[in-house]
């Protein structure tokens, strides 16, 4: 894990349960590929790990990290198109959140997102696929929804993508925690060629924690071989726009509390 510092049904039934691993490095590539999963047990242990590491790294926590990449198995899962993880730069942020679960969750799920977060999306669409009070409510685990948000991304440059989330509840010891992940659907489409994105995926969790909740964010981005700007710049400018999202939800959170 490196620091950034820088710009058969019988076999089936007896298999033992998945281990999840203990680090953060590989925890942000768990969870997003566990999301999913119909037995939420792999999901709830991933998260148990996750807060007993952040609670004992509260400081270096706070860092930028570059996590393990997603598996092909991950990715080839999401939906009909080719997808290719060669060259895929895992990155993640953690922050301390002074608002309950429940309250981000309804801000990211309910609310049109250029409303939070005005200089980041041009405009916004989004359409339900599942019941969004249904989820709200937590009388449905889980929420999809389709979202087409032109944005100004990373370093200024305007994008147009289409993303396909999914949101999911998770019961933890200390009550209950939400994971959302995202994808898109198809390479974005930027108003430069200097630096063009082949893939990208998204994990957004919310924990509760000691003192507070604990938000991790992750991005998986393959890079263009052709793009010109260089990497740690491209990465650093990932966790400078994870750390503003963050930033971003908090203000706006304070200002409209949750109904």
């Amino acid at each position: 894990m490196r620091r950034l510092f820088v710009p058969c049904a019988l076999l089936c039934a007896c298999r033992p349960p998945v281990e999840a691993p203990a680090g953060l490095a590989d925890l942000a590539a768990y969870l997003y590929a566990h999301h999913p999963d119909e037995d939420p047990g792999a999901l709830a242990a991933g998260l148990a790990n996750l807060r007993a590491w952040l609670e004992a790294h509260p400081e270096g926590a706070l860092e930028g990290y570059e996590v393990a990449a997603l598996d092909e198995a991950t990715v080839d899962a999401l939906d009909e198109r080719d997808r290719t993880v060669a060259g895929m730069v895992g990155l993640s942020v953690t922050r301390v959140s002074a608002f309950p679960v429940e309250d981000s969750t309804w801000a990211l799920a309910a609310v049109d997102q250029d409303e939070i977060y005005p200089d980041t999306f041009v405009a916004y669409a989004r359409e339900y696929l599942t019941d969004l009070d249904c989820f709200l409510a937590r009388t449905c685990p889980r929420l999809e929804a389709m979202e087409e948000p032109p944005s100004s991304f990373i370093l200024g440059i305007q994008s147009q993508s289409t993303a396909h989330n999914q949101y999911v509840w998770a019961e933890v010891p200390e009550g209950w925690a939400m994971v959302h992940r995202n994808w898109q659907v198809e390479p974005p489409i930027v108003d430069i060629s200097w630096l063009e994105v082949d893939e990208q995926a998204y994990l957004n969790v919310f924990v509760p924690g000691t003192d507070g909740v604990w938000r991790m964010q992750a991005q998986w981005t393959v890079y263009d071989e052709d793009n010109d700007v260089p990497i740690d710049v491209a990465m650093q400018a990932v966790i400078d726009f994870l750390v503003k999202c963050h930033d971003d939800l908090e203000a706006w959170l304070a200002d409209h509390p949750a109904p």
